[in-house]
């Protein structure tokens, strides 16, 4: 899986919807402990981290109706 390739206009969308938002629904389970990936994580980190949020959907808000994007 490439976690760069992004289907067109999905990014302009993310350009205009606030991160907080976003985070509202992506990390609503995240464990208040959990450590996200920092600057000097390594790449292994990051993309474990991007996939179990964004493909597995881990912490989603399941009580939300709708995927916000």
């Amino acid at each position: 899986m490439n976690l760069d390739k992004w289907p067109d206009g999905k990014i302009d969308v993310y350009h205009v919807v606030d991160n907080n938002i976003m985070n509202s629904y992506w990390e609503a389970n995240l464990p208040k402990n959990f450590r996200k990936p920092q600057g000097n994580s390594s790449n292994f980190e990051v993309v474990n981290f991007l996939t179990d949020k964004y493909v597995n959907k881990k912490w989603v808000d399941q009580d939300m109706k709708y995927t916000p994007i």
